[in-house]
């Protein structure tokens, strides 16, 4: 199954792999898709979600929801909402799956119930057919996760409480609640992933004491001793986890500017690796598979592909190439992307993706104009594929650099720490070396400069503009953050100055209580006066990581300075750019501002 989205419409198709035919299941213009899946071989569930206020509750929020279809008679139906006694009024995530018995019309989903403060997070059985749900376990006002065996034995309960900054693991395997796991922290520092394949453990995720990466590790359900790490590697951390619809942990996916992958099949980890060789520079994802493994659907992005689907049979060893995901763009338009590293002016060891435009020789890639492109997160990372934005400023003409700072996950936890309240500073010094790096080389026109980011990505780009004036000619910053103080305030509002993750951000930038005047020193807003090149802001009406009024304030701060701003707003739009119509309006007007000042 797969969605498709042309010309402005949306829909879910079911695709025959012995006919080649693929035929519609339903229209999904107008919502939000966030993933599909099987649940058993009669539903196909839709996740999908909009923003939205509720009377009676602070802000706006993002509700999630899943719409189950059965494949046999065609009906759809949504999962929980409205047929759900006492079901929470306000909440995200409800859409989320985390078990089913085969061949059994039910499937388990928590979800908040109590029309009240007082709703706890409890366990549903949800009929597919109905959508009706039913309360199995009761949650309390500290529950965050469950897993369960498809019987409806809850392995785990995951509890964290925000006022004593406790985080605690339970299990009722033996029928009655017993605590098995407690730590003292304001943040998790362990995650936990799923149940292993023998169903007498708990798989999580955590920090080696050994190297500066995480690693997998056993928590026994019994009495909850540890073990392991039972996958480990000392160059990289687990990225993903692959389970199937019960979170039964098959394997991982490392972090790194390729996928690595391995299982607690040694033979699954060979094949992949095998196909994998195949396609050279290119990255290949595992994107899904059958109960059984026998039968794998691979994505291939990078190098001459723009996105190519593989149904990969392991036992015959073919691989069918099934499907596009970008159809319209040839091997021939997409841009070249290799991995580069440089040292920063402190001795700090930078990875950066560098892609060219197309259709330029090796030897004429010289004295090009540049799109400075630092990630969001920030503690996210860029790696090899096909990064859609840097792949439309390459088609434009422009050299892209998209360096993983200091701050950027995926390549250990000491990288990761070292921007730990750097924001502006040592972090924004990395962006700026990685520009001189490619003046150095001759391939970048320092006169034709220009920095780009979404998100936290917005936030440098408008730190590059502010901080380091002279280096770039303009400034585009989608969903930035430009006053951390207010960021702050607004994190504190909504979700209270004990909630984890209002220390999250603290302990990240820094806390507003002792270091205000820090953080307006390292705020965009505050330095509106110095910036000399002209810059575009974008933001989505709807966004609720990064609310619009950051780029209100920005926009206000440098109109009273007497600056060139420009300030797109998407009516609708959210902060992942999510609409088609959106994502390419935005597109749109990043190429006519780069054309225009940097000619």
């Amino acid at each position: 199954a797969y969605a498709v989205n042309e010309n402005s419409v949306s829909a879910i198709m079911l695709h025959d792999l012995k006919s080649g035919e693929s035929t519609p299941l339903g229209n999904t213009t107008g919502i939000k898709g966030r993933g599909i899946e099987f649940a058993g071989a009669d539903h196909l569930i839709i996740h999908a979600s909009r923003t939205l206020s509720q009377f009676g509750y602070r802000g706006r929020f993002e509700y999630s929801g899943a719409i189950s279809i059965d494949l046999k008679s065609g009906k759809t139906i949504q999962l929980v909402a409205n047929k759900t006694d006492d079901l929470h009024p306000a909440q995200s995530g409800i859409g989320r799956i985390v078990g089913k018995k085969r061949d059994d019309p039910y499937v388990w989903m928590p979800a908040y119930i109590g029309t009240t403060d007082r709703a706890t997070f409890s366990l549903l059985r949800v009929n597919l057919n109905s959508g009706r749900g039913r309360r199995k376990h009761r949650g309390n006002s500290k529950t965050i996760d469950w897993v369960v065996s498809p019987d409806g034995i809850v392995y785990m309960r995951e509890d964290f409480d925000n006022k004593k900054n406790v985080h605690s693991v339970h299990t009722n395997v033996n029928g009655e609640w017993t605590k098995i796991y407690e730590e003292q922290t304001e943040q998790p520092s362990i995650s936990i992933l799923g149940v292993n394949q023998s169903k007498d453990a708990l798989i999580f995720s955590g920090a080696s004491s050994e190297t500066d990466f995480h690693d997998l590790y056993e928590m026994s359900l019994e009495d909850g001793s540890i073990s392991g790490p039972i996958i480990s590697r000392d160059d990289a951390s687990i990225d993903a986890v692959l389970t199937d619809i019960n979170r039964v942990v098959h394997g991982v996916r490392f972090s790194g500017l390729w996928p690595r992958y391995e299982f607690f099949d040694a033979e699954l980890t060979a094949d992949i690796r095998s196909i994998q060789q195949q396609f050279g520079a290119s990255a290949v994802y595992m994107d899904s598979w059958s109960d059984d493994w026998s039968k794998i659907l691979l994505r291939v992005e990078g190098g001459e592909l723009s996105g190519l689907y593989l149904y990969f049979d392991r036992i015959s060893r073919e691989a069918q190439a099934v499907a596009s995901s970008r159809p319209q763009i040839k091997s021939e338009d997409v841009a070249d992307s290799f991995p580069i590293e440089y040292t920063t002016r402190d001795g700090m060891r930078i990875n950066a993706i560098v892609t060219w435009p197309p259709n330029i020789v090796e030897e004429k890639r010289k004295n090009l104009p540049i799109v400075m492109l630092p990630h969001g997160g920030p503690e996210a990372y860029d790696s090899i594929g096909f990064d859609w934005m840097a792949q439309y400023f390459a088609s434009e003409g422009y050299m892209v650099m998209q360096p993983n700072f200091r701050g950027s996950s995926g390549f250990g936890r000491e990288h990761l720490r070292a921007g730990r309240g750097e924001w502006g500073r040592a972090m924004q010094d990395d962006v700026t070396d990685g520009l001189q790096v490619a003046i150095n080389m001759g391939w970048a026109d320092p006169s034709r400069a220009c920095i780009v980011g979404w998100s936290y990505g917005g936030y440098s780009a408008l730190a590059g503009g502010a901080f380091t004036p002279d280096l770039y000619k303009c400034v585009i910053a989608g969903s930035g953050v430009s006053d951390l103080p207010e960021m702050l305030k607004t994190e504190r509002f909504y979700h209270g100055s004990d909630h984890w993750v209002y220390s999250y951000w603290k302990d990240l930038i820094g806390d507003p209580r002792f270091e205000k005047d820090h953080l307006k020193n390292i705020s965009p807003r505050y330095h509106a006066d110095k910036f000399q090149a002209p810059v575009l802001l974008i933001h989505g009406k709807d966004d609720l990581v990064v609310k619009i009024n950051q780029s209100r304030r920005m926009e206000d701060a440098l109109e009273d300075a007497g600056k060139e701003v420009e300030f797109v707003q998407l009516k609708g739009e959210d902060h992942w750019l999510s609409s088609s119509e959106t994502r390419l309006a935005a597109l749109e007007a990043m190429g006519d501002f780069l054309r225009e000042h940097l000619n």
